[in-house]
């Protein structure tokens, strides 16, 4: 239970990271391709770290805040400042994952899909993903 607990809570700040990551790239002007090739990988790589989909490891976090030109601990600091906030109760649960996933895999109709994915997304709150992101 404690390691679950563990798993979500690493899942949100790695959300976060990758929400003010993306934040402070476009602010700038860096680009996706400039930003991974910075860190020696390939932009949909990239992409998935920048979704939380995958961890922005420290010393990548250290290149990023480099090339963004702004100190490493700015982008770790904005991560504390949301979860204070009371933000991560924005993240399902393990079982909630499951349920969610285990019911849209039975739906076999590509409409029947994106009709589910557009209701969601009108229940959301969310920003929405682009659609370059949904490929």
């Amino acid at each position: 239970m404690e390691t679950e607990k563990n798993e979500l809570e690493g899942a949100a700040v790695d959300i976060l990271l990758g929400r003010h990551i993306r934040k402070k790239r476009e602010e700038v002007g860096v680009t996706e391709e400039t930003a991974a090739e910075a860190l020696n990988m390939n932009v949909e790589t990239y992409r998935l770290c920048e979704m939380g989909a995958r961890a922005f490891y420290p010393e990548m976090v250290v290149i990023l805040s480099e090339i963004l030109v702004v100190p490493v601990a700015s982008l770790y600091g904005a991560i504390k400042e949301d979860l204070g906030a009371g933000e991560s109760h924005k993240f399902p649960n393990q079982s909630e994952i499951a349920e969610l996933l285990y019911y849209f895999t039975g739906v076999a109709s590509p409409l029947a899909r994106r009709k589910v994915i557009a209701s969601a997304r009108s229940a959301s709150s969310a920003t929405p993903v682009p659609a370059a992101r949904m490929a």
